[in-house]
Order: C-alpha cells, then sequence, then structure tokens
C-alpha cells in the first residue's frame, strides 16, 4: 500500500526517500500497475489498460463493508470505479476501447474542441455519455436516454456474457441485449436505456453494470445519472441590433413548462492600458502593477444572472489574458486559459466584488494596449429587449419542447446578456443564458 519516493526530509526523520501513500500516490501505483499490464499485453491501447484497470476494481474496504468516506458511505464521485486489484486487470475479460478519434468527437460534443481547434466539422460529434468509456454517466437525464457502449474480448477464448444491473436508485436501467456472445478477438455492442422513475431532480443517483460469463470474468462499470425536469442549451449566442434563435429542451414530466425572460443587460465596460505582459501575478498576493489592472464593482440583490467576461475580438490576435475575481478578500473565481477569450460567472450572490486583469502575453509586435473587461449584470426589471414565444406550454416526460427566442432594439456596437428561465408553475427549472455580441463586421 505504500511507494517508496522522493520526500521532504521534514518529517520523514532527514530521509531523501520514504515510504508513501494517499491520495497524492495513486498517481504512481496506478503508473506503474499500467506499465506491468503494457508488458504483459503490448498491444492494448491506453484505453484498453484503463478500461482493464476500472472494470476490475472493488468497491468494498479490506474488512469488506463500504468504501467510506467520513462517516457515510462513499460514492463513485469519490472512489471512482474503485480500488485498485492488479492481479485482475490483466484478465480482464472485455474491455472498453476508444480511440483519438472517439476522443476528439467527445471533446467536440462536449463544445470544447471548438476553443482550440477546427478539427469539429472533419471528426464529428457525439453526445459526451456516447463516448466508449468503462463508466456510463448522463449528467442531464429529463426523462430517459440511451447510451451506446461496445466491448472488445482481449481473451483468447470466446464467451457468452450476462448483463447483471444495479439500477440507480429512483431509476430502471434496461440493456439491449442482455446476454452477448463475443468472439475472441472481436467487439460487440450494445445500448443502455436509463429511465427516470421517482429520482429527485438536480442530484445524482448510482448504480452499475456487470458483464459476466462462466470464465470466472466480471465487468463492471459504475452508472451515474442526473435526472432533470427540463433538459436544455445552457446558452444561445447571437449578434446584431435584432434576431432570433431557438431553444430546444426536452421534458421529463407531465405538466405546464413557463418561459420568463430576463435582461438583456449591456457590459460595463472597463478598460486599462496595459503595458508588456506578466507570469507573476499571484492570486494568493494579488495587486496591480503594469501589466495587471483591477477594479470594484457591485452585484444587485436583485441580479439574476452575473458574469465577467473579455474577448479576442478586443485585443490583438496573440494576446493571453487572465480574469481573478475576489469578494471579501477571498479568491472567489477564476479563468486563465491560453487566449483573451475568459469567462467567470458571479455566482456568489449579491456584494462587493473586486477583479483583476491580468495581461499574461502580447504578441511581439506590440509592447502595450488598451484591455477591455465587460461586466454583465441582468435581472429585474426587464428591459423589453428579449422575449420568448410561447410563454407556457404543456410538456409531457421525453417530449420536445421548441421555444422561439429574440431581441430587438439593441446597440450593435455592443455586448449584452440576458437568461430564459423555465418553470413548471412552482419552481425554475432551467435556464438558457442569451448572450448577443456586436454586429460583425460587414465583407465587401
Amino acid at each position: 500500500m505504500d511507494i517508496v519516493a522522493g520526500v521532504s526530509p521534514a518529517g520523514h526523520h532527514g530521509n531523501l526517500f520514504d515510504g508513501e501513500s494517499g491520495t497524492s500516490m495513486s498517481s504512481p501505483h496506478i503508473a506503474g500497475i499500467a506499465a506491468l499490464l503494457r508488458a504483459k499485453h503490448p498491444k492494448w491501447s491506453p484505453a484498453a489498460i484503463k478500461s482493464a484497470l476500472m472494470t476490475t476494481a472493488g468497491t468494498t474496504d479490506n474488512t469488506g463493508g463500504a468504501i467510506q468516506r467520513g462517516t457515510r458511505d462513499a460514492t463513485p464521485f469519490d472512489y471512482g470505479s474503485g480500488q485498485v486489484r492488479p492481479a485482475r486487470a490483466f484478465d480482464p475479460g472485455l474491455v472498453y476501447d476508444a480511440g483519438a478519434q472517439d476522443w476528439a468527437r467527445y471533446a467536440c460534443g462536449l463544445g470544447q474542441m471548438q476553443l482550440v481547434s477546427d478539427w469539429c466539422p472533419m471528426v464529428g460529434t457525439i453526445d459526451p455519455s456516447d463516448l466508449n468509456y468503462p463508466s456510463i454517466s448522463i449528467g442531464s437525464l429529463p426523462g430517459t436516454q440511451t447510451v451506446t457502449r461496445s466491448v472488445t474480448n482481449v481473451t483468447g477464448l470466446p464467451s457468452v456474457y450476462v448483463a447483471e444491473v444495479a439500477a440507480p436508485p429512483g431509476t430502471t436501467v434496461e440493456v439491449s441485449p442482455t446476454t452477448i456472445t463475443v468472439p475472441a478477438g472481436r467487439t460487440v455492442e450494445f445500448k443502455v436505456t436509463v429511465r427516470r422513475t421517482d429520482a429527485a431532480y438536480g442530484k445524482y443517483t448510482f448504480g452499475s453494470l456487470t458483464w459476466t460469463d462462466l470464465r470466472g470474468h466480471a465487468v463492471r462499470s459504475p452508472i451515474a445519472a442526473r435526472p432533470v425536469a427540463l433538459s436544455g442549451p445552457g446558452e444561445i449566442t447571437g449578434t446584431g441590433a435584432s434576431g432570433h434563435a431557438a431553444i430546444d429542451l426536452l421534458g421529463g414530466y407531465d405538466g405546464l413548462v413557463t418561459a420568463h425572460p430576463y435582461g438583456l443587460a449591456a457590459s460595463t465596460v472597463y478598460t486599462s492600458k496595459l503595458v508588456g505582459s506578466t507570469a507573476a501575478f499571484s492570486s494568493a498576493l494579488p495587486g496591480v502593477s503594469p501589466a495587471v489592472y483591477a477594479f470594484e464593482f457591485t452585484v444587485p440583490p436583485a441580479t439574476k444572472l452575473a458574469r465577467l467576461a473579455t474577448y479576442a475580438a478586443d485585443h490583438a490576435p496573440g494576446t493571453d489574458l487572465d480574469l481573478y475575481v475576489f469578494q471579501n478578500d477571498k479568491l472567489v473565481g477564476r479563468s486563465e486559459g491560453t487566449t483573451a477569450d475568459e469567462e467567470i460567472p458571479l455566482t456568489g450572490g449579491s456584494g462587493t466584488y473586486q477583479a483583476y486583469v491580468v495581461q499574461f502575453a502580447l504578441p511581439p509586435t506590440l509592447v502595450d494596449q488598451q484591455v477591455k473587461a465587460h461586466l454583465f449584470l441582468a435581472g429585474a426589471p426587464l428591459t423589453g429587449n428579449l422575449s420568448v414565444t410561447p410563454r407556457q406550454r404543456p410538456v409531457t416526460a421525453d417530449s420536445p419542447l421548441p421555444f422561439d427566442v429574440s431581441w430587438q432594439s439593441l446597440d450593435p456596437a455592443k455586448r449584452y446578456l440576458g437568461m430564459i428561465e423555465f418553470g413548471d408553475g412552482t419552481a425554475a427549472r432551467a435556464w438558457t443564458t442569451v448572450a448577443i455580441g456586436p454586429q460583425p463586421p460587414t465583407v465587401p
């Protein structure tokens, strides 16, 4: 359970090396086991090795009881797939394999790959829950969702596997087919359908799927699902003085859904001339410098949506900015990407905040520039420049719900932020942010 590793002599009797255990030592443990697996199975991909470690892990402690976190039973969000069992990982039976294209399509499905590359039109996208991963996670389950997985037989013998399901409480889980025959070295696809029955909205519930055969293999995958009343896009975007966009929701209950707009609110722009760049800003000891400026702002109590952002379009190509927000001298938000597109949602409620804008890098041709930070505060009273139709409509579980959002009478040179709040008549159930940017320049 320990690894001999380099340590600080302080607290280790002056030793430069000592036996260590704990969370920080999980990486060398797993890396060492993975190296042994690769030596035994040199043709296995990294995903196959990871799958072997995950699907053969155990979920009980050394007394046979449930793994604990403090005084309560832990969940897969604490221990993942469980405690690694190296010997079993050498012969997992089946593996969930995935290559670079699978991960690229997954990243495109998350909307992340688009931030760093233009690959998505070429590689395509998948629902993030459909990545061929050894666990199953559905972060937004409005009623029913079906995910697809495939397993590859890495033994030298064909085998028949039977599905055993422990459905997350408050859901039902159906596997199709429930029995699979997997020839040696071949891959078989199956589907898993998770349906909410009475699980609480907004909270994760956990279960598992295990494929077993008569050769002693038990290939276990955790299942995590978070039921929601309504599922839809987190944000839609647009440009110009007027326009419209669609919001497509999926219902998770029978009843009524209401739609209520807030905003649009134009940004307050904080501008300062920054000279040079710095990598020396410390969030532990924040301060201004030629490459850092700060300002204070207040979020009123009636605010429904608050955000601080910078945009690459406002700055020279090659600029890298970072944002930090403090409240009562405590860091409450940071955004440290590799471009000038940075964003911090202000979820701490009303009050006074302090912001620091850091010019981390400049293009070689510049020594200084005007740097802009945009503060958005959207809420009551309504400004009348954002509308949604219809304002209410009936909903049934698993039914699509199209809404049309329109904006009008905006200054085409400014940026705006608003929100559509969807409810069931008694409580808010889903939110979609509406971000409207300046009118794009006309190309002759």
